[in-house]
């Protein structure tokens, strides 16, 4: 196994991790679970693509890693908007 499948294995490891701890602070909300995950999905593309321009002088692949952090950029820009919407029906505001 190259080095550069360890470090896709390991990264897609923490973003899963990521997921997982990161789910609850979401709550029930259809809209605040949709703007999560267009923002982190847009921030996967555009590291992914800024990366991958980077990789050209580097010795190695590195956008995986690059998407990898962009997604989680993108999930706390998107979570400085999510936070304004109700948690619940009830109208409880998390913030």
């Amino acid at each position: 196994m190259s080095s550069d499948s360890i470090l896709r294995v390991c990264v897609m490891i923490f973003l899963l991790a990521m997921a997982l701890v990161l789910r609850p602070l979401v709550g029930a909300n259809k809209k605040r679970v949709r703007m999560l995950v267009v923002g982190t999905v847009s921030g996967f593309w555009l590291g992914w693509i800024l990366c991958s321009q980077l990789s050209e002088g580097a010795e190695s692949d590195v956008s995986d890693l690059c998407a990898g952090l962009g997604g989680l950029i993108g999930w706390g820009v998107a979570w400085l908007f999510a936070r304004h919407i109700p948690l619940k029906a009830n109208g409880s505001v998390h913030c």
